[in-house]
């Protein structure tokens, strides 16, 4: 009896492997969210700091306020550069959700495909045993037959 061939397995393996591919793009992305997340946790910490060294001074020369005060508006515009960055991976993270559905899509349709196929080729495997089995069941009969006719005579 012949084995079971699926044609397209090739190219359900090639989308299995997009499907990974897209898979370890989204992890990529929220490792890279991750980070960009303790960044900013890190500038809010640094610039606590700051502000808690400068005010445990018991002289504040205008100097150091005025340095304190840069520091904080830098802190802030690196922090909104972090959000920003952060948000645009947040839609990086949805575009590349849809393509990961897009991609099991594409791979459930060919396991599907391969699935039914499977079933039709064991229903016609089943189908010819039976064919098999009849047949010998018949020959053996007309044979049991042929042996009582001739027992008989």
């Amino acid at each position: 009896m012949p084995k079971f061939v699926f044609r397209p397995e090739r190219v359900l393996k090639l989308r299995e492997a997009q499907l990974k591919m897209e898979k370890a793009k989204i992890e990529a992305l929220r490792r890279r969210e991750e980070n960009l997340r303790e960044a900013v946790h890190l500038k809010e910490q640094q610039l606590r700091e700051a502000i808690l060294q400068t005010t445990r001074q018991t002289l504040l020369p205008a100097a150091d306020l005025n340095a304190l005060e840069l520091y904080r508006l830098r802190s802030d515009r690196e922090r909104a550069e972090l959000h920003a960055a952060i948000a645009q991976i947040a839609r990086d993270i949805e575009r590349q959700k849809v393509a990961v559905r897009g991609a099991q899509t594409s791979v459930r349709l060919l396991e599907n495909l391969r699935d039914r196929r499977k079933v039709d080729w064991l229903t016609g495997q089943n189908r010819e045993l039976e064919e098999l089995v009849s047949e010998f069941t018949s020959a053996k009969w007309v044979r049991q037959s042929n042996r009582d006719r001739q027992i008989e005579e």
